[in-house]
C-alpha cells in the first residue's frame, strides 16, 4: 500500500515569497496572484496528487508540490482534499486530528517489557510458557474468595481479563462480556478464570505457530526471513 494521500489547503492574500516556477502542464488563469487557495502535497502518492489537480475545478496552477486554486475557498479545498484523500486509500482527517490507542497492562500489573519475560506473551513463545505466564498472572481479584463473591472482582484493573477482552475473545464480544458480567458480579473467581484463560493462550499459540510454519516453505519463495533471535527453543 502507498503512502496516505494528505491535502492541506490554506488561503494566502499576500504571499511573502514567489511561488516556484509551474510545472505539471499548468494553465496560466490570468487572476490576481494573491487571491487564491493554495493547497499543498504532504507525502501524497503521486496518483492521489494528480487527482487532486483533476478534481480542482475552474482557474488553477500546478506546482511540482502545490495547487493554487482561484475559485475555491478554503473549507471548498479543505473538503476536496480530504474526499480526494479517501479515495485514494488515506483516512481523511479533519485537522487538527489525533489518534488514541490504548496499551494492554502487562501480566505483572505494570507496563509490557521486552526486558521483564513474565510482564508479555510472545507470538513466539512456546505454548506452555504461555500457559505458565497466564497463570502466575496478576489479577484485580480480592483478598479472599468469600469478599471475591460478596464485592465482585475489579475487572477493570484486572490484566487477565484484557487477554480475554482484546485476545482470547476472538470476535465474540458476548464472551467477553460475559466474563466480565461474572467477574463483577463475584460470580467467577480468579483461579478458575485464570486457568480458563490459559487454556486459551496455549491452544492460540499453538494454532498460531502451526499456520506460521506451515506458510514458512510458501514464503521462502518470496524471500522474506522468519527467522528472529527472540524464538524460544
Amino acid at each position: 500500500m502507498g503512502r496516505p494521500p494528505t491535502g492541506c489547503a490554506s488561503r494566502t492574500s499576500n504571499p511573502t515569497r514567489p511561488a516556484s516556477p509551474p510545472s505539471r502542464n499548468s494553465r496560466t488563469p490570468g487572476k490576481n496572484p494573491s487571491a487564491r487557495t493554495r493547497i499543498f502535497d504532504r507525502r501524497a502518492t503521486d496518483a492521489a496528487f494528480e487527482a487532486l489537480i483533476e478534481a480542482v475545478d475552474g482557474e488553477k496552477r500546478v506546482y511540482d508540490e502545490h495547487v493554487d486554486a482561484f475559485d475555491l475557498d478554503q473549507d471548498a479545498a479543505e473538503e476536496l482534499a480530504r474526499e480526494v484523500e479517501l479515495d485514494n486509500g488515506g483516512y481523511g482527517f479533519l485537522p487538527p486530528s489525533s489518534v488514541y490507542h490504548r496499551f494492554m497492562t502487562g501480566l505483572t500489573g505494570g507496563k509490557m517489557s521486552s526486558s521483564v519475560p513474565a510482564s508479555h506473551i510472545s507470538l513466539l513463545d512456546d505454548p506452555e510458557d504461555g500457559y505458565d505466564k497466564v497463570k502466575s498472572a496478576t489479577t484485580g481479584g480480592r483478598a479472599t474468595a468469600e469478599e471475591q463473591r460478596e464485592k465482585g472482582g475489579k475487572a477493570d484493573e484486572c490484566p487477565v481479563y484484557e487477554l480475554y477482552a482484546y485476545l482470547l475473545s476472538g470476535d465474540d464480544d458476548e464472551f467477553a462480556t460475559e466474563v466480565y458480567e461474572e467477574c463483577v458480579g463475584g460470580e467467577r473467581l480468579c483461579g478458575g478464570c485464570k486457568e480458563q484463560a490459559a487454556e486459551l493462550m496455549a491452544e492460540f499459540l499453538e494454532d498460531h505457530q502451526e499456520k506460521r510454519d506451515e506458510w514458512e516453505e510458501k514464503l521462502d519463495e518470496l524471500d522474506i526471513e522468519l527467522e528472529s533471535d527472540r524464538r524460544r527453543d
